[in-house]
């Protein structure tokens, strides 16, 4: 073989090895191209993620004294201190308790710290509330944990769960270097509580109800707005896909409805399939990982409640640690969550920004013990149809004002509706 043939294949070979070359260049930047384009669409980060622990919390928390009478809030920035002592603890030794209702009942002279939660909580989400050592958690949901002082020793004690009519009871060890603490917490929390009423229903559950006048003052707030193109980008799969009809949008499988006057978005993906089988467990960590999945926290949101057939769950704004109530949905994120994801999703897409409240005004509620009383005296709802009474703030939005409003109200909730009464119904002024 001859130098010109040699130098000849040394040239073919590397143009062979350009072209080789030039092709994994191009082929690598389309992949590159691909990937981003899909990791920007599941990396939207709208505002905030929460951990469980965060959105769970006890909407009262009630003491029984030793003399038979009851002091608690509803404040939340008064519930997280005791809560967050109990979370300090280690629970083990787990043990469903037959049924004794004499434990709790109004004529047991004994000191007992009543945690009530808004709605049921599954057994199975407690390792991701407190510290658990146990291999085995009870099934099924509970409302209260109960805790009697008395029963705190040095290092150890015992504390419950209770369903709502306090007919189902599981005992749990806790363990703790510093248990006689608690004490110290509750007498805090006792000198900032506010004396309450306790009425049993005939199921045997209790409504815990402030004795007395409430004031609280009203706010205003002009809201900050999230670009809707966020929400979207977020929750369909392939944004390039949806298309646009006036106020809806929808890909081949997919939907979201805006309500700009509102700024309120309802999503329905309809490749979820529904399961009546799924635990409530699995439901509530679904819906907090799909809002997670976004970052859509975008506010002070607490759990409110979950409908176990319906498998819907719902987080409950708050403002001044306690509960904005609006009907049109424009305070509450609202899932249902299915077998491989979620299939509805409504929320309002704005938060609260700036507090503007010039004419300041404090309101001087009825008491409970006059809510009380006025259900009591009304056929529609019956009283054993209540699930709880509370204080909060309705939140009025009208497209023509760009400030929110903030009204203390008394609400009674049915189910997971809240339902607002006024002061004129009561006979009260404000």
């Amino acid at each position: 073989m001859n130098w010109e043939k040699i130098k000849s294949w040394i040239l073919a070979g590397l143009v062979a090895l350009s072209i080789l070359l030039f092709w994994n260049l191009v082929t690598f930047q389309q992949n590159y191209d691909f990937i981003s384009q899909n990791n920007y669409i599941k990396e939207v980060n709208i505002c905030e993620k929460r951990e469980i622990k965060d959105l769970i919390f006890p909407n009262k928390i009630v003491v029984q004294t030793k003399d038979g009478a009851y002091e608690g809030t509803e404040n939340i920035a008064h519930i997280k201190p005791v809560m967050e002592k109990i979370r300090e603890w280690t629970f083990y030794d787990f043990q469903e308790q037959e049924q004794n209702k004499d434990l709790f009942q109004k004529g047991n002279r004994q000191e007992m710290v009543f945690l009530k939660f808004p709605d049921i909580v599954p057994f199975d989400l407690l390792k991701s509330l407190f510290n658990i050592e146990a291999r085995r958690l009870p099934t099924g949901t509970f409302q209260y944990m109960i805790v009697n002082p008395g029963e705190l020793e040095e290092n150890e004690g015992t504390i419950y769960f209770s369903s709502a009519d306090f007919q189902f009871l599981v005992k749990s060890r806790v363990r703790h270097p510093h248990m006689k603490d608690f004490s110290e917490v509750v007498s805090g929390f006792r000198k900032k509580a506010i004396p309450y009423l306790s009425y049993e229903k005939k199921d045997g559950s209790r409504l815990f109800v402030p004795e007395n006048q409430v004031r609280l003052n009203d706010y205003q707030y002009y809201p900050k707005y999230y670009d809707l193109r966020l929400f979207i980008n977020a929750l369909f799969s392939d944004p390039s896909f949806v298309t646009r009809n006036g106020n809806r949008y929808t890909d081949v499988s997919s939907v979201l409805d805006d309500y700009p006057d509102m700024r309120k978005l309802v999503f329905v993906n309809t490749t979820v399939t529904l399961d009546s089988s799924m635990s409530a467990g699995d439901v509530l960590q679904g819906s907090i990982q799909f809002v997670n999945g976004h970052s859509g926290w975008t506010d002070h949101y607490y759990y409110s409640g979950i409908n176990q057939s319906s498998r819907e769950v719902s987080y409950q704004l708050y403002l001044d640690d306690f509960p904005a109530i609006n009907e049109n949905g424009l305070s509450r994120i609202t899932l249902v969550t299915g077998k491989n994801g979620v299939y509805s999703y409504q929320r309002p897409y704005f938060s609260l920004d700036i507090s503007f409240n010039p004419g300041n005004r404090t309101y001087t509620l009825s008491s409970g013990r006059d809510v009380l009383d006025y259900l009591l005296e009304r056929k529609s709802p019956e009283i054993e149809n209540v699930d709880d009474i509370i204080i909060g703030y309705q939140l009025v939005k009208n497209s023509d004002d760009p400030l929110i409003q903030f009204i203390p109200s008394w609400f009674y909730r049915l189910e997971d509706h809240f339902v607002p009464v006024t002061e004129e119904e009561l006979g009260g002024e404000r």
